[in-house]
């Protein structure tokens, strides 16, 4: 992606001008990506926590709840 701006600066100023603003940018973005995939690991991992609990049968005492 950085390739793709460098050749759109050259093109439009003649030179690759190097900005502050675009390492602040890279930064924030950057942090938004990983933010998004650990959010998106531990959703899943919530998901599948959730599966496996109600997946389980629940356990009841001899006598308790028999329908009887």
């Amino acid at each position: 992606m950085a390739e793709i701006w460098e050749y759109l600066e050259l093109k439009i100023y003649g030179e690759v001008q190097p900005r502050v603003v675009d390492d602040i940018m890279f930064l924030l973005w950057s942090a938004f990506v990983i933010t998004a995939y650990l959010i998106g690991r531990l959703s899943e991992h919530k998901k599948e926590k959730h599966k496996e609990e109600n997946n389980e049968i629940p356990r009841t005492e001899p006598g308790e709840n028999q329908g009887r």
